[in-house]
This record gives structure tokens, C-alpha cells and sequence, in this order.
């Protein structure tokens, strides 16, 4: 393979990330990977991490959206564990930790929700308790340090 066809595809990542409306870091511990509208990451022991944007549509606040989220997430059958806010590039974003049992496994997911314009900026991370736990603040630092573009 030529030189410039292996630059190309060491940038091809970043140019797919370029297309996104916010510029998400991979929290410490964990392995990126790109994807055109969505931030994804994954650590050695399966939590995952993900950041991607929809649309805000209906138009609607952040309490709206806090509530909606709340709402779908406990009919699922999760528990919420939190329900916190968290400042994102000095705007507010809600921070909600939830848990749910699988088969004979507990497992914690963690959804932050952000109002940007027209969008939603929705950062979810997930694993078994016991491996997220020592994660938890490396991905609340991650989430902390997205920018909006």
C-alpha cells in the first residue's frame, strides 16, 4: 500500500469525526473508534461509551426531554439511581444514572442529555456494575470536556 493511501486512511477517522456537531474525547481507559454521526468507545472490560446528536422534535426544553427520558427508561424496567445536572461548555445538561438487572448481572447506565440549537446531544455509557463503577468518573471527565462545534 502507497504512502499517501495509508495517510489517507490514518485521517480518514478524523475527517468522519469532522462531520459531527460536537467534538467528544474518549474517556481515560477506553479505545475509540469512529463512525460518521456517532462517538463510540469501548474499555478492555465491555463499558461502553457513546456521543451522538438528534434532532429536537418535537421542540422541546430540557426538562422536557429529562422527563421523557425518566419516564421510558423506568417503564423498561430500570431504576433510577440519580437524576442530576451537570454544566457542558457552561450550558446546563442533565445527568441520569440508572440500573437494571440482566439475567444474573446488574448493570449501570449513564445518559446525559444536552439542548444545542436544533439538537440533542445525548452521551450514554454502560457495563456490569462491577466494571463501570471504576470507571464512572473517567466518563463523567469525558462528558464534561465535549464541545459543541
Amino acid at each position: 500500500m502507497s504512502k499517501t493511501r495509508k495517510a489517507l486512511l490514518a485521517l480518514l477517522p478524523l475527517l468522519l469525526l469532522g462531520c459531527a456537531s460536537f467534538r467528544a474525547p474518549a474517556p481515560d481507559g477506553f479505545a475509540p473508534y469512529a463512525n460518521e454521526r456517532t462517538f463510540r468507545a469501548v474499555s478492555a472490560d465491555g463499558v461502553v461509551y457513546r456521543v451522538k446528536t438528534l434532532k429536537n422534535d418535537p421542540k422541546a426544553d430540557l426538562a422536557f426531554w429529562q422527563e421523557a427520558v425518566k419516564t421510558r427508561m423506568e417503564k423498561a424496567g430500570y431504576k433510577i439511581v440519580s437524576d442530576s445536572t451537570l454544566k457542558l461548555q457552561g450550558s446546563e445538561a442533565t445527568l441520569l444514572e440508572l440500573a437494571a438487572p440482566f439475567g444474573d448481572r446488574d448493570y449501570s447506565y449513564l445518559i446525559a442529555l444536552a439542548i444545542s440549537g436544533k439538537k440533542i446531544l445525548l452521551v450514554e455509557s454502560a457495563g456490569d456494575m462491577r466494571d463501570f463503577a471504576p470507571r464512572k468518573a473517567a466518563v463523567l471527565q469525558a462528558v464534561r470536556d465535549i464541545r459543541f462545534q
